[in-house]
C-alpha cells in the first residue's frame, strides 16, 4: 500500500473508530484512533504547507514547555490529540459534502444565476448565496463561487466583490453546525447547546448580510461608477432553485433529527449523517449523468483526506497546546476570579470580541484564541450566561477568520485574485469587521442585560 493511500485510510479509520467510541462509549476504540492520527500526522508532515508548520510547531513546542514544568507530559499530550478527534470528524463530514455540491447539476445551475448578477444586485444575491452555500457546504461553497472573483481587472470591484463572499461566508458561522468554529466553541461552553444557540446566531447573521450590503452601498461603493452589463439578463430557474433548497433543508433536517432522537452531538450526528447523505445525492445525480460513482468516491472523497493534514496539525497542535496551558494554569496561584472580580460582564464580554478581532488581525488562527480563552475564562467566573459566551465567540469566529492574514479563507481569496492575504485581510475586510463587531458588541449587550 503507497503512503499516499496510507493516510487516506488512516484519516478513514480515524473518522470510524471516533464515531463508535463515541456511541457505544468505549474509550479504547478513541486510544486507537488517537494512536491512528498521530500515524497519520507522522506520515503526512512533510507536505504540511510551511506556514501552518511553524504555527503549529510553535504552539506544540510551547504546549510542551508547560507540560514539563508541570511534569504531566505524555497524560497533556494525549489530551491534546484525543480532543481533536471530534473536529476530525468535521473536517471529514464536510470533504464527504463537497464533492456532490460540485456535480450537482441544480446547486450548478444556481451558482451561474448568482454569478451572472448585473450590477446593483451582485453584492446582495453574492453574500446571500456564500452564506447559505458556506453554511452546507463550507468551503466548498468558495470554489463554487469564486468564478465570480476571478481575473476581474477593477481592483475596487474585485474587492466589493470579496467582500460580499468572505463576509456571507464568515456569517455562517453565527449559527451553522457545520463549522468547525462553530463546534469548538460550543464543545468548550458547558450550558450553550446548538439548539439553543442557533435561532440567535442566524437572526444575527441576517442582520449582518444587510449590514454588509448596506456599507457595500454607502461607503465601499462610493466613488466608482456602476457598469452596464451587456450581457442578457440571467434566468431564474425555480425548479434549480427548490431543489438545491430542499437539498439544503433535508441536510440539516437529517442531522437535527439524528442528533435529537440517539442524543448524540452534533459532530457525531454529521459524521454519521454526511457519508450516506452524500452517497445518496451522488447517486441520484450518477444515474441521470452516467457518470462512476465508485470513481467520484475514491478520486473526490477518499483521496481528499490526504489534502486535511495542514489543518489536522494545526488544531491537533492548539488543542495539545490548550491542555497544556490550562493545566498550567491552574497549578499557578494566579486567582482569575479576583482578577475579574472588579469588572462587570458586560466589560468583560466587551473586551472579549475586541480581543477577539485583534488578536486574529496580528495572523493568530481563532481556535487559539477560543482554546486559550476558554481555559482561564468561563461564564461561571465572568457572570456572562453560557447562551451569551457562546454567541460571542461563535459570532466573531467569522469576523475572526476574515481580518487574519493566515486564515484559511483569506489564503485561499488570495490565491484567486492574485492580491496579497495580508491587503485582502487588513485592508479589504478590516472595516466591515470592525463595523460588525461593533454591533454584535451592542446586540450582545442588551441580550446579557435582559438576560441578567
Amino acid at each position: 500500500m503507497s503512503l499516499e493511500r496510507l493516510s487516506c485510510s488512516l484519516f478513514f479509520i480515524i473518522s470510524v473508530l471516533t464515531v463508535l467510541a463515541e456511541v457505544l462509549g468505549k474509550e479504547d476504540l478513541a486510544n486507537i484512533a488517537v494512536a491512528c492520527a498521530v500515524l497519520y500526522l507522522a506520515i503526512e508532515f512533510r507536505h504540511i504547507k510551511q506556514l501552518a508548520k511553524i504555527i503549529g510547531g510553535i504552539l506544540f513546542l510551547i504546549g510542551v514547555v508547560f507540560a514539563v514544568i508541570d511534569d504531566n507530559l505524555g497524560h497533556l499530550l494525549y489530551t491534546g490529540v484525543r480532543k481533536t478527534l471530534p473536529f476530525l470528524l468535521l473536517f471529514a463530514s464536510v470533504t464527504w459534502l463537497q464533492a456532490p455540491s460540485n456535480y450537482s447539476p441544480a446547486l450548478l445551475s444556481v451558482r451561474q444565476y448568482v454569478v451572472q448578477q448585473p450590477a446593483g444586485r451582485r453584492f446582495f444575491f453574492l453574500s446571500f448565496a456564500s452564506h447559505l452555500l458556506g453554511a452546507a457546504f463550507n468551503l466548498a461553497s468558495f470554489s463554487l463561487l469564486s468564478p465570480m472573483v476571478r481575473n476581474v481587472s477593477d481592483t475596487l470591484l474585485q474587492s466589493r466583490l470579496v467582500r460580499a463572499i468572505s463576509f456571507g461566508f464568515g456569517t455562517a458561522t453565527c449559527w451553522s453546525p457545520f463549522f468547525v468554529g462553530t463546534m469548538i466553541v460550543l464543545s468548550l461552553t458547558d450550558g450553550a447547546d446548538w439548539i439553543d444557540v442557533a435561532p440567535y446566531g442566524f437572526s444575527m447573521a441576517l442582520g449582518l448580510l444587510l449590514l454588509g450590503w448596506a456599507l457595500d452601498r454607502l461607503y465601499f461603493k462610493r466613488g466608482q461608477a456602476e457598469t452596464p452589463s451587456t450581457a442578457p439578463a440571467p434566468v431564474f430557474d425555480a425548479t434549480k432553485f427548490i431543489r438545491t433548497l430542499l437539498v439544503l433543508i433535508s441536510l440539516f433536517a437529517c442531522v437535527i433529527a439524528v442528533s435529537e432522537l440517539f442524543v448524540w452531538t452534533i459532530s457525531i450526528s454529521l459524521a454519521v449523517v454526511a457519508p450516506l447523505f452524500s452517497i445518496i445525492w451522488l447517486y441520484t445525480i450518477t444515474r441521470k449523468q452516467e457518470s462512476n460513482l465508485p470513481s467520484i468516491l475514491y478520486n473526490d472523497i477518499f483521496k481528499s483526506f490526504r489534502s486535511l493534514r495542514g489543518e489536522t496539525f494545526l488544531f491537533t497542535s492548539a488543542n495539545i497546546f490548550g491542555a497544556c496551558f490550562s493545566d498550567f494554569i491552574q497549578q499557578t496561584p494566579l486567582d482569575v476570579q479576583s482578577l475579574l472580580a472588579g469588572l462587570s460582564p458586560h466589560l468583560i464580554l466587551s473586551l472579549i470580541m475586541l480581543a477577539f478581532l485583534l488578536i486574529s488581525a496580528i495572523g493568530l488562527h481563532p481556535v487559539i484564541f477560543v482554546i486559550v480563552l476558554s481555559s482561564i475564562l468561563t461564564p461561571e467566573n465572568t457572570g456572562i450566561p453560557p447562551l451569551v459566551f457562546a454567541l460571542a465567540l461563535i459570532t466573531m469566529w467569522g469576523q475572526g477568520t476574515n481580518v487574519s492574514p493566515l486564515s484559511a479563507t483569506v489564503i485561499y481569496l488570495s490565491s484567486v485574485t492574485g492580491k496579497s492575504n495580508f491587503k485582502i485581510a487588513w485592508d479589504w475586510h478590516s472595516g466591515f469587521s470592525l463595523y460588525a463587531t461593533v454591533i454584535l458588541m451592542v446586540v450582545l449587550n442588551l441580550l446579557l442585560a435582559l438576560l441578567n
